[in-house]
Parts: C-alpha cells; sequence; structure tokens
C-alpha cells in the first residue's frame, strides 16, 4: 500500500501548445515511468493515445500517468488548454492538491492563462511555473517571467535561472542551494560551478528568494531583517511552507522536447508540494443532516472519494475514474451516496496512460479507476457506507 506522505497529485494546466503534454511526456521519461519519449507531433505520446488526439496533435481528454521519484509516488493529470476542451481541464483540476503551470518562452502569457491562473488561485492550490520551450528561437525567459509578474498576483519568484538560451540552453543555476545544473543527455543534471558571468544575477535572485520566503512567515521575516539573511535550512523549509500555503509559485525554465530540465522539475514537485495529508481537509455534507462535515487525507479516516471522469477503454469497458479524498479503499465494494446505492467491481486499476494497472488498495491522493459500474456517473461521491458524505458537484471553469 502506499505510503499518504509520500504522494503527491499534480495536475498540468496551460495554454494551447504551451508544451503540456511534451513535459508531461518527459517527467515520465525521466523518472523510468515510459521507455521512450514520446512526442505528440509523432502520434507516439503515451499521454495523448486518442484517435482524434493524435490526428490533430493536440489534448482533447485529460490524461493520467503515474511516477515514482525520490521515494515520491506522483500522480500527474495532464490536461487540454484549448477553449473548446476546456471543461476536460476543469474537472480535472479539482481533484488535484497542486499544480504545474506551463508557460511558453515564445508565446509568454496568453488569454487562457488568465482562466487557469484564476482557477489555482481561486482554489489557494500550489503551484509551480514552468517556463517552457526554452530551446526554441526567441525563447526570452526574463521577458516570460516578467509578463507573469505583471499580468497575475501570484508571487513567481525564480528558482531556476537558464544558462543560456534558444540552441545554447544547457541548464540551470538552482538558486535556492546555489549551484549550476548541467544538463546531461537522460534527462538529468550533474552539478558545475555558477558561470562567472550570471554570479551578480544569482545573487540577486538568491536575495529576493529570502524576501519572498522571509515574508510568508513572521518567525522567518524577523529572523531576516535581525541577520540580513536566512540559513539554508531556513529557506528550504520557509520555501516548502510558502509553496504549500499558495503564498509562492516557484519559477522552472526546461525544454521537454529535448529533455532538458526534467530532473529538476521532478525534485520541485518532491521536495515543495504537499502531500494529500498536509492539504487542507475537503468538506462535504452528511446525507441525513444536511449539516457540513469534513474528510481529513489520511489513510485511516472513513473512505471518501468523487468521480470526476468515465470513459470508454475497448478492453476494460466503460472505466469510472475517481481521487480518493481519505481512507483506504480495498475489498470489491463501496457505497455512492449521491445514488444512495452500494456498488460492487472486480479490480482497481492505476491509470498509466492507455493502460491500466492493478493495485489492491487505494489511499488518499490516488487517481484509481474501476471498470463497468452499473449505477454511478460523473460527478458522484463515493464513501464508506457506516460513514456517509456527500460532496458539492464539479463546478465548470470560469469563462
Amino acid at each position: 500500500m502506499y505510503d499518504v506522505n509520500q504522494i503527491r497529485n499534480t495536475v498540468i494546466l496551460g495554454h494551447g501548445n504551451s508544451g503540456k503534454t511534451t513535459l508531461a511526456e518527459a517527467l515520465l521519461f525521466t523518472a523510468g515511468s515510459v521507455k521512450r519519449l514520446g512526442k505528440v507531433d509523432d502520434g507516439t505520446s503515451s499521454m495523448d493515445f486518442e484517435e482524434e488526439e493524435t490526428k490533430r496533435q493536440v489534448s482533447i481528454s485529460a490524461g493520467f500517468n503515474h511516477l515514482s521519484w525520490n521515494k515520491k509516488e506522483i500522480f500527474l493529470i495532464d490536461t487540454p488548454g484549448d477553449d473548446n476542451f476546456v471543461n476536460e481541464a476543469k474537472f480535472a483540476a479539482q481533484v488535484a492538491d497542486s499544480a504545474l503551470l506551463t508557460v511558453g518562452a515564445v508565446l509568454g502569457v496568453r488569454n487562457q492563462t488568465e482562466h487557469f491562473v484564476d482557477f489555482v488561485q481561486n482554489r489557494k492550490m500550489p503551484c509551480l511555473i514552468c517556463i517552457t520551450k526554452m530551446d526554441r528561437e526567441r525563447a526570452n525567459f526574463k521577458k516570460t517571467v516578467e509578463e507573469i509578474k505583471e499580468s497575475f498576483d501570484l508571487n513567481p519568484v525564480v528558482l531556476s535561472l537558464p544558462i543560456g538560451a534558444e540552441a545554447d540552453f544547457k541548464g540551470v543555476v538552482d538558486i535556492a542551494r546555489n549551484q549550476a545544473l548541467i544538463f546531461t543527455e537522460d534527462g538529468n543534471v550533474e552539478s558545475a560551478d555558477i558561470p562567472a558571468d550570471m554570479a551578480d544575477e544569482v545573487a540577486s535572485l538568491r536575495e529576493s528568494l529570502m524576501e519572498y520566503v522571509a515574508e510568508t512567515d513572521d518567525d522567518l521575516i524577523e529572523r531576516f531583517l535581525e541577520e540580513g539573511e536566512l540559513t539554508d535550512d531556513e529557506l528550504e523549509a520557509g520555501l516548502a511552507a510558502g509553496v504549500s500555503q499558495g503564498k509562492i509559485a516557484p519559477v522552472f525554465a526546461c525544454a521537454s522536447l529535448q529533455n532538458s530540465g526534467s530532473a529538476v522539475i521532478l525534485d520541485g514537485i518532491a521536495e515543495l508540494l504537499p502531500s494529500p495529508d498536509k492539504c487542507p481537509a475537503v468538506m462535504g455534507t452528511d446525507p441525513s443532516s444536511g449539516d457540513l462535515i469534513e474528510r481529513a487525507g489520511l489513510a485511516d479516516a472513513p473512505f471518501s472519494a468523487q468521480v470526476f471522469k468515465t470513459m470508454a477503454d475497448p478492453f476494460a469497458g466503460r472505466l469510472t475514474i475517481f481521487r480518493v479524498f481519505s481512507g483506504t479503499l480495498s475489498g470489491d465494494s463501496f457505497y455512492n451516496a449521491s445514488k444512495e446505492t452500494s456498488e460492487r467491481f472486480g479490480q482497481l486499476f492505476v491509470m498509466e496512460g492507455k493502460d491500466q494497472k492493478p493495485v489492491d488498495s487505494a489511499v488518499p491522493g490516488m487517481i484509481v479507476a474501476v471498470a463497468k459500474l452499473k449505477e454511478t456517473t460523473t460527478g458522484d461521491t463515493l464513501c464508506d457506507e457506516n460513514s456517509p458524505i456527500l460532496f458539492d458537484p464539479l463546478e465548470p471553469m470560469p469563462a
């Protein structure tokens, strides 16, 4: 059984053509979850596998996969950015604990970006910002970061400063750890000295990072004002706390088509984004009394989950996909509080692109699926019949 403390559940959001699916592929490949680096353009992506998606070379449906990195179990949700398919993004995003917000280094902030940022901010979701396509002509990291700062109140702070751009994009400087990281062919990095011509900029960004982190906590700001800086341990702990509270959005740089920067982003997901037991409890109502009740993201709490997608699989049949919010699901049945009936199922699955991996149980944060349910539909609340709860219906994303 998975350890809840080691789980990360994150959704990739961003404007159309910002490289969401390509980023997902690079993360999966670097972590060893897929054997080849799939590409959207040639139809080999593990996340875009429907016939219409490969034909259009664009995501139409939300895609799901899972990877392991530094002893963390990361559940990824890849979403469409096109306005025509935004419903897929909105339902999937509502069951995620955190977000990766992609912004193209060439296109910059687009109108669609605003919709996703509003959603992230309204839900106070922990967020990492990924400036993508740094290897493209006219890629401009600084301009894109400034656009984000001017357009949104996300408190973006550079954590991963590019070394080079376009064809010369070869690494990043980790601002928090004050070291250069040079990309290797397998998607990982090697430590190196910070280039001399970047030293002043790195020092300035590190001071700015300390200020942002200090301002998120009364004790840290007092310490910062007294000492003029934070220790490495204080900076690391304060950064993770600030991200978890939605007060800071670290900015990373990547070029996913050539798999540059993936390992750095994976480290960010594992180290900075919260596990389900560290997230606020979800609220629902008691079906009998109508009273508000809550469910914490703990494995030993009463089981609760919500269905956010139903799809047809050519082999498994009708698949019901849901997010576990609390408790542990095992056995072969659960109670559907929305339909006031119990449902039996055969096998529990973790989604891995177009495939499914059998698992014996599911704990908070996991995205899982079961096949051939008779009564359950999208939006339904699943729970322990002895501790029933009803979650609010999934809401559309603001237009």
